[in-house]
């Protein structure tokens, strides 16, 4: 971490923890068979694959999720995985996570306001020095470090696609010039898409070709809901046992839509109450036109799974999505889902026989009413069922981390 000593010169200080197998780190058997002999190469030439792993920050957010599970994921006898964040952390941080996981994590520590090229590549020369094998990045930041500093080992993951995303982040025209530039370095680097709809638009609006790595979700943290397990958690989060709960969960921006969800919730006349989970711009002036003593606006939440758990169905409105965490974790739960006709959504109930029902147009308020007052008189166990067996198959944490092992050998092989 970057701070400043009595003489006024810049100090770096590293946060390193120590791998500890016997806390359920995994082992070389999490590699695919077929790429074992891979990994024994790797071996007999003498070290541990060294992969760097360069992020703004670890801040509470779907990627850093996603980081977190694929570093879990990793065999430690065959990978040696080293993060870099930029900029400080914020308050709402998951580096407590990744410490507990033993993982190295180390920081440039500049601050988000004042920082600009020439400070950010004063400081690369402390990433130049963890000499990686392959340096994986996401963000438009460091996919530019990364890229900058490591042409040819140079891996980026698209969470999303920047001329949506980065509407909500940076806002107008500032919003337009940074999606063409991050688009333009994509262009010229080794891509990989977090789902086969970002993949498809990348390629259609913009001729860039990517690997797809969909997103994971950690089945067994996000267990399947059982009547004990609603039982449980409804009673320590104080929730009515017969009541019908729909929840939302994700970031209150523009592009998730939440307010179609609330008109639609308010058209209805049932015993049921709507629990909306996040932060985001919007939460304030969303709180202010619709809280009442059946909507619910929770914010920030840290024990999510206490949620799925107690909820009966996840709506999600959302217009644009890479491959949602939030619904990931619904799957996973078994919880019964109403999500937007959107191709990333389409992709996930892609495996499902009746898709077509558990979709709606993300602007039609009266056929979501219908949809969500359908499934609560239906209160069917049969969909969230077949929704945790998808993921469980398909969207396992295990399955996308060993496909990026399979990346990173193939990287490291071809130095040689």
């Amino acid at each position: 971490m970057t701070s400043i000593s009595k003489s006024g010169k810049l100090c770096y200080e590293t946060r390193t923890g120590h791998t500890n197998l016997s806390q359920g780190q995994p082992d070389n058997q999490n590699i695919p068979q077929k790429h074992k002999s891979l990994a024994k190469t790797n071996n007999v030439r003498g070290h541990r694959v060294r992969v760097l792993f360069i992020a703004s920050c670890l801040v509470r957010a779907g990627p850093t999720n996603q980081l977190l599970y694929l570093i879990r994921n990793l065999p430690r006898s065959t990978f040696r995985p080293i993060i870099l964040t930029i900029f400080e952390e914020p308050k709402q941080s998951l580096l407590d996570q990744f410490e507990k996981e033993g993982i190295d994590v180390q920081s440039l520590n500049l601050k988000k306001k004042t920082t600009n090229a020439y400070s950010l590549l004063r400081n690369a020369h402390k990433a130049i020095k963890i000499a990686p094998d392959v340096v994986h990045t996401q963000g438009v930041i460091a996919d530019t470090l990364g890229f900058l500093l490591f042409p040819t080992q140079h891996l980026a993951t698209l969470r999303n696609y920047p001329p949506y995303d980065y509407r909500d982040i940076f806002g107008g025209r500032k919003a337009q010039v940074i999606a063409r530039l991050h688009l333009t370095l994509l262009s010229i680097t080794n891509v990989v898409s977090c789902s086969y709809a970002i993949r498809k638009r990348i390629e259609y609006f913009n001729r860039i070709r990517s690997q797809v790595v969909q997103n994971g979700v950690e089945t067994r943290r996000f267990s399947q809901t059982s009547q004990q397990s609603k039982k449980e958690s409804r009673q320590a989060l104080n929730l009515d046992q017969d009541s019908y709960y729909i929840l939302v969960s994700g970031n209150l921006i523009t592009r998730k839509n939440v307010e179609t969800i609330i008109v639609a919730f308010k058209r209805l006349n049932i015993n049921a109450h709507l629990l909306i989970a996040g932060g985001g711009e919007l939460r304030d002036s969303l709180k202010n036109r619709y809280g009442c003593r059946n909507i619910h606006f929770l914010g920030l939440v840290q024990d999510i799974i206490n949620l799925y758990h107690s909820a009966d169905l996840l709506v999600s409105a959302s217009r644009s999505e890479g491959l949602p965490n939030s619904v990931l974790e619904a799957m996973s739960t078994g919880l019964e889902l109403l999500i937007s006709d959107i191709p990333e959504h389409r992709e996930l109930l892609s495996k499902h026989p009746t898709p077509k029902a558990f979709l709606f147009h993300p602007t039609d308020v009266n056929d979501l009413a219908k949809k969500i007052l359908a499934a609560s008189n239906r209160r069917s166990k049969r969909a969230g069922i077949a929704f945790r067996h998808i993921a469980c198959k398909h969207f396992s944490a295990q399955k996308m981390s060993e496909k990026y092992q399979n990346i990173y050998l193939k990287f490291r092989c071809r130095q040689y």
